[in-house]
């Protein structure tokens, strides 16, 4: 107890600020754990260092990720193996003049890249009034909150009594705002462009038209051991309108709708 005591008074002298914290949960795979966020752990945000001890022994240091609920996560590497749920860890800040690289090379692990997946694919459905077309996405993380991706669309459907083929693609820009790339409340925009093919009766005709299109979904944490999870929103698209057509047909304008996807991150 005084070896305890005597460890906390030299950190506190030497500036670093701790607390103790109760280990909620140990995510092995990801190489993470989450603590229980109190009054004297919400000062660690996330991106900062974090170092974990037990008694006067390191485990180990790491970066806060994210707070989620009552729960701080940290990515700990291959340290995650030293705890388990219920442990009472006293949380601290690195020494000063101790750089993420001098932690890394001495076994810990201090790279959110680490818990944080680069590339995001998924399936999903876009439904309006007139219209539901399935939909395939792929993004690539930008930074920790933005991504841009591609998204496929094929849809065939009828229109009063056109019959509407359609193929078309979309450039997408996502911002995270909520949490990191590719989870929590996101807002999308970007450019597409839609081939139709149009029937009535004998009469056909092909055109091609550019849209903008921007929305708001929500998708989950991807916290399964396959890293799946699901999303929903809703948005609106400009489809801009082709004068020439010699078939008439409601696919133009504004056009709102909602969509589902299931994604996997890696």
């Amino acid at each position: 107890m005084l070896l305890r005591l005597t460890t906390l008074l030299g950190l506190f002298s030497a500036g670093i600020a701790f607390a103790d914290a109760q280990v909620l949960e140990v995510d092995a795979a990801q190489n993470r754990v989450a603590i229980k966020r109190t009054y004297e752990t919400q000062g660690w945000k996330p991106g900062e260092a974090v170092c974990l001890n037990r008694g006067t022994a390191r485990i180990g240091c790491g970066r806060a990720l994210m707070a989620t609920g009552d729960r701080l996560w940290i990515g700990m590497g291959d340290k995650a193996r030293y705890l388990a749920k219920g442990n009472v860890v006293t949380i601290t800040r690195p020494e000063r003049g101790i750089s993420s690289v001098a932690a890394a090379t001495s076994g810990t692990t201090t790279r959110r890249s680490e818990n944080l997946n680069n590339f995001d694919a998924g399936i999903g459905g876009q439904m309006s009034f007139i219209y539901f077309n399935p939909e395939l996405h792929f993004n690539v993380r930008l930074g920790e909150k933005f991504s841009m991706g591609l998204e496929g669309i094929y849809s065939k459907f009828r229109n009063n009594a056109t019959e509407v083929s359609m193929t078309g693609g979309f450039l997408n820009f996502s911002y995270y705002h909520t949490n990191q790339a590719f989870r929590g409340w996101v807002f999308q925009f970007g450019p597409g462009y839609y081939s139709l093919n149009l029937k009535y009766r004998t009469v056909e005709e092909s055109l091609g038209m550019f849209a903008m299109r921007g929305q708001v979904y929500w998708r989950g944490t991807a916290k399964a051991a396959f890293n799946m999870d699901f999303g929903f929103g809703v948005g609106a698209q400009w489809v801009f309108d082709k004068p020439s057509s010699l078939i008439v047909y409601d696919f133009r304008g504004f056009l709102p709708f909602a969509n589902f996807f299931v994604g996997y991150q890696f």
